[in-house]
């Protein structure tokens, strides 16, 4: 740096001659950077199925699929700039017609779908066929090959949940493409991964050491099971009523690093009290009919419906009817960074 260009300008503040050397003051934007608590990156905003699903049924009439990688609608938060529904994690909804097949692809962001309806659809996920039921839970990890298809006619909806807009805050998006209408090769039978690991029994050898759980198939019929003879004991938690994970079998924790998903019971008539925690969610109705408030604002939802809990916002339920919610977030990501918390409005 030249002599001149260290010369003090006896007319230039501190902060401006800081500001040309590429300099920041900590002291003149420390409150703008540091909060007592956390504040919401995102809105409470709430989506009606029955005003989405015509919107679906229009879209599998005027997009051909070879138009589109994947034929979905975004649920796009009112409060981000983004097209995604939280501001590390995306939603949409999709819809496959009979004899339609969408090609492999795989992507380093982390994926998983809830089944809303149809029958005789399918994902495949490096090499193993899962065929998919309303509430079926269903995941890809990061970086595994993944197709769709449906072999009955039809209508075939579901919910994609995944972590792009944290992946791409990362700047670590890598996304690989297979040729148009392309599937796997089968190496494995149906749904073997459930088979495998997911009925309290493991093989002693040969195990895969990986970051997400081996199970890639949580079928909605033994979870509505296992809800319900928990229910039967009635020890309802007055924030969650009884709220389940679902987990990588082998080590009990979250089932993909970055994203935790939830199945929730809550019986008819339950009124919850208010809580607030560091992860802004997803959640979609699988089953019933209700009242969510989070924070000022109220929607009453139906079967089907998606709603956004922001980050650090409280949030209660009043259900009309025995109703079950799957939800998925960040807070996988943020227990593996020990930063999950958690505030409860009953103590």
């Amino acid at each position: 740096m030249s002599e001149t260009a260290n010369e003090a300008n006896p007319e230039q503040s501190l902060e401006e001659a800081a500001r040309a050397q590429s300099l920041m003051p900590l002291w003149s934007i420390y409150h703008n950077i540091m909060s007592t608590e956390p504040k919401p990156a995102c809105s409470a905003a709430h989506w009606r199925y029955n005003e989405i699903k015509p919107l679906l049924t229009r879209t599998a009439r005027e997009v051909d699929p070879s138009e589109a990688e994947r034929r979905v609608l975004l649920l796009h938060n009112p409060g981000l700039k983004t097209p995604f529904a939280t501001h590390t994690l995306g939603c949409g909804l999709q819809i496959l017609l009979g004899g339609e097949i969408e090609g492999k692809h795989r992507h380093t962001p982390s994926a998983l779908r809830l089944v809303i309806e149809g029958d005789g659809g399918y994902t495949t996920t490096d090499g193993e066929r899962m065929w998919m039921k309303p509430g079926d839970v269903i995941t890809t990890p990061s970086w595994t090959w993944h197709d769709h298809g449906k072999v009955t006619d039809g209508e075939m909806i579901w919910l994609d949940g995944i972590d792009v807009p944290l992946i791409n805050h990362l700047h670590l998006n890598f996304t690989e493409y297979g040729l148009q209408d392309q599937r796997q090769e089968l190496t494995v039978a149906d749904e073997d991964s459930h088979y495998r690991y997911g009925s309290g029994l493991a093989p002693l050898s040969g195990v895969p050491v990986r970051p997400f759980s081996p199970i890639y198939y949580y079928p909605y019929s033994r979870t509505r099971e296992i809800l319900g003879a928990l229910a039967r004991e009635g020890e309802w938690d007055t924030c969650h009523a009884l709220k389940m994970r679902l987990t990588n079998p082998l080590t009990g924790g979250n089932f993909m690093p970055t994203i935790a998903g939830f199945m929730q019971l809550l019986p008819s008539g339950f009124s919850s009290a208010p809580v607030r925690s560091t992860d802004a969610a997803i959640y979609s109705v699988v089953e019933g009919t209700g009242k969510v408030s989070i924070g000022d604002e109220c929607f009453s939802f139906n079967q089907h419906d998606v709603f956004v809990t922001p980050n650090w916002t409280d949030i209660r339920f009043d259900c009309e009817q025995e109703t079950v919610l799957f939800s998925y977030s960040d807070r996988a990501m943020q227990e593996n960074l020990s930063l999950w918390r958690e505030r409860r409005g009953d103590v």
